[in-house]
């Protein structure tokens, strides 16, 4: 065993270099794999005790005090598998707030700070000022995404009316508060809270939470509670927004740029991984070429092939296991970064530590699948023998095709001299091709999901909400709907206006969401992937997620209820969209009628015509109409302030993996032209003692190596360009997206080419400079 592990550091001492860039890319492979998994795998488990320290509800129901009866709270409390529950008195409306300048909408909760409850009682973050006056407790999210500070003025509109307050503290939220939640509570002083329910009479609300044996039982209770109390004929008429029940299970999914993160990083270091096996394989084939020679010289001495090739797979099992323990600290270094990165969508403080268990997996992992691959590429020790090594491998028939002949070819002579280089040595340059490949694909994957998401997310979000429309409006009284709508498509900036509601409905037992419009043509986003929209009063367009729940088929029939009442439906075909997970359900306004005859819009869609004002046209249509609308947004911004975090998030880490892209291909290139460049140093000597130029053999070495860069980037970038959307569908089938549409940047993708290729020929150029040092007389004698 000694003299193996002498031949080992043997090997490694004189392959310094190869050593080196060996172990970085084992690093860099290690690095992204064990970040990427403690993110994927210790998020959640972080979320599940993070609640459970907070005593975080199961289930939360918010109702305005009207549609409230003791009878609900009786019933959570009975329902199987309840441990407690309590019911808290709030103010609950839409809201305008305000983050970078920019107005976002979402329902707003007011809790007096006094009413302490059992469950997910506030906690203070950070620093804080005594909460009076007009002070208030607002979500953490305000902090990290919107930049506020203790002390500044934070302007809420609320119910239609500005309000103001001082920042006295920031507060963890685990059911409320993620960037991705269209919910936020806010904590007052009992002072402030008792004025306001006198100012906001119709904001009364309940909020009711119930705690279950187990978490994953909130969904359950969700979906019956939904059913015992909003799907009857009392209820048949009520359609308002605060009327609803949301799960332990939604406030963990409003997490899930998390995962999504996690699985981009996780995915770009198993093709590192993959990379750095084929590099690995590059590498033992090219020392067994080198060293033919010495190998023979061992074999006649003794040294049996068993122990010649154990020598050679300590050798990179040494130097995967150095660079392993090395990328796992690095990512120790790495993932405090990553979580303060994420804290702008999440809104928890997770500081994640060493997962010993984690890190040993991940690194036997890596040690395993490079004993295989060293122990496959080390196997034609054993079918050679002495005599053949020694002889440096060649055989009595040694001789190969003589592709290219000079006296022929037409063309320059370094690039008639590289391409019959390139050909002699098809196994390096396919090996080249796939690394380059396998890197150029993630870099266009990376950057198309940045582009889709952070540049231009249009397309992306229409496939999570459905319609996107210029502006949206939400009236409070909904009798005032067809005559706001008409009002509207009569002024001259709007291109279209037309009613668009939500509405929770059940069909086949199954809870959905039902998007009811007059007509689905008036529509501009796509969600149909098969068939055709809803036209008649017994038709349905239905999502692929309850399709496949429920069994059905286009052309089969459906029973759907809503308030109690309830209707067969004919499918007419597929759509998708990521809203409810898919358990969705297009209906025609005649067709909500039939089984809910008092059925009005209250919100509204409204489509501009090019370069209009959409801020001026709110405050236009606010200042004719008066204070009749709950809130009007302009759509657009509200989705760029949304988004724009998240888009920083996939931003970072498109830019680390062509970073990590670029690298490769430096560390590809110093490999190979090195290892060609010892090779040939008669050949290259020759050719200097003949007349070339320093520069003429540079040009050389960079013409052999640029076209198979060259072809590695358009394969990869293709195959990152078409093949975005059929991988996305694959993986986004389980949220309801069958087929998804989603614009590749052709300009970056052709970008991305141009400056890998280019930048393959400057370190080309740049590695090749060393033969300037050398003369013909030491290539040829050496």
């Amino acid at each position: 065993m000694r003299k193996i592990m002498m031949l080992a550091a043997a090997n490694i001492r004189k392959n310094k270099s190869q050593a080196g860039s060996l172990l970085l890319f084992v690093l860099i492979a290690v690095l992204f794999l064990n970040a990427g998994l403690v993110m994927l795998l210790n998020f959640d488990k972080f979320f599940d005790i993070r609640a459970e320290q907070r005593h975080t509800p199961h289930l939360t129901v918010l109702q305005k005090s009207e549609y409230t009866k003791e009878e609900q709270l009786d019933w959570l409390k009975r329902y199987p598998g309840v441990n407690e529950a309590e019911k808290l008195a709030v103010l609950a409306d839409y809201g305008e707030y305000f983050m970078h300048g920019s107005k976002n909408v979402a329902a707003v909760i007011f809790q007096n700070a006094n009413d302490r409850s059992s469950m997910n009682p506030f906690r203070l973050v950070g620093e804080s000022l005594p909460l009076e006056n007009n002070g208030i407790y607002v979500p953490y999210i305000m902090k990290v995404a919107g930049d506020y500070r203790l002390g500044d003025d934070y302007r809420l509109n609320f119910d239609g009316q500005e309000l103001h307050f001082t920042i006295a503290g920031f507060t963890e939220e685990i059911t409320f508060g993620a960037l991705m939640s269209d919910l936020y509570r806010f904590y007052v002083p009992d002072k402030a809270f008792a004025a306001m329910s006198a100012r906001f009479p119709d904001s009364q609300s309940y909020l009711q939470t119930a705690r279950m044996e187990k978490s994953s039982l909130g969904t359950q209770a969700q979906l019956d509670y939904e059913k015992a109390f909003y799907h009857t004929e009392e209820m048949k008429n009520v359609s308002s927004p605060f009327v609803f029940a949301l799960s332990y299970n939604a406030a963990k999914e409003a997490r899930s740029t998390v995962s999504i993160t996690a699985l981009l990083i996780t995915a770009f270091a198993l093709i590192m991984l993959i990379v750095s096996l084929i590099v690995i394989h590059f590498g033992i084939v090219n020392n067994i070429d080198e060293g033919m020679t010495n190998i023979g010289a061992l074999k006649a001495l003794g040294y049996k092939s068993s122990q010649i090739m154990l020598s050679i797979v300590l050798q990179f099992s040494s130097i995967a296991l150095a660079g392993g323990l090395i990328g796992i600290a690095a990512s120790q270094l790495l993932l405090p970064i990553l979580a303060a990165i994420m804290e702008s969508q999440s809104a928890l403080i997770w500081k994640p530590g060493l997962d010993a268990g984690l890190a040993f997996k991940s690194l036997l992992f890596i040690l395993f699948l490079v004993l295989a691959v060293s122990l496959w590429a080390v196997k034609r020790i054993f079918k050679l023998p002495p005599l053949i090594a020694l002889r440096g491998g060649l055989h009595t028939h040694s001789f190969k095709r003589n592709t290219l002949l000079l006296e022929k070819t037409q063309g320059p002579l370094p690039l008639i001299l590289a391409m019959k280089q390139l050909m002699q040595s098809k196994k390096q340059a396919v090996m080249v091709i796939v690394v380059i490949a396998a890197m150029s694909f993630a870099s266009v994957a990376g950057m198309s999901v940045y582009y889709n998401i952070g540049v231009k997310p249009d397309v992306f979000l229409s496939m999570i909400a459905g319609e996107n429309a210029d502006a949206a409006f939400v009236l409070k009284d909904r009798s005032l709907t067809d005559e706001v709508v008409r009002k509207l498509q009569q002024r001259p900036e709007v291109r279209k206006a037309f009613g668009y509601q939500h509405i929770p409905l059940v069909a086949e037992n199954i809870d959905v969401s039902g998007f009811i419009t007059k007509d689905f043509g008036q529509r501009e986003v796509n969600m149909l992937f098969e068939g055709r929209y809803p036209k008649h009063d017994n038709e349905v367009a239905v999502g692929y997620t309850f399709a496949a729940a429920a069994g059905k088929k286009i052309g089969d029939a459906v029973m759907v209820n809503a308030g109690g009442q309830e209707k067969e439906f004919i499918i007419t075909g597929f759509i998708q969209s990521m809203s409810s997970g898919g358990l969705n359900m297009m209906m025609t306004y005649d067709g909500i009628l039939t089984i809910k005859p008092d059925f009005t819009f209250d919100q509204i869609c409204v489509y501009l015509a090019a370069g209009t004002d959409t801020t001026a046209f709110l405050q236009s249509v606010k200042a004719a109409e008066g204070n009749i609308f709950s809130y009007a947004v302009n759509t657009k911004e509200l989705i760029r302030t949304q988004f724009s975090q998240i888009g920083d998030i996939f931003a970072v880490v498109a830019a680390g993996m062509l970073a990590v892209t670029m690298l490769v291909v430096l560390l590809i290139l110093y490999m190979v032209i090195k290892t060609m460049i010892l090779r040939k140093k008669r050949e290259l000597g020759l050719q200097k003692a003949l007349g070339f130029t320093t520069f003429q053999l540079m040009n050389q070495t960079a013409f052999h190596y640029t076209p198979i860069i060259l072809i590695g980037t358009i394969l990869g970038s293709s195959g990152g360009y078409f093949g975005l959307n059929p991988i996305l569908s694959l993986f986004m089938r389980g949220a309801g997206i069958v087929k998804t549409n989603l614009p590749a940047p052709a300009a970056w993708t052709i970008i991305t080419c141009i400056v890998l290729t280019g930048l393959a020929y400057l370190v080309s150029m740049l590695i090749s400079w060393r033969i300037r040092k050398i003369s013909p007389y030491s290539l040829i004698s050496e």
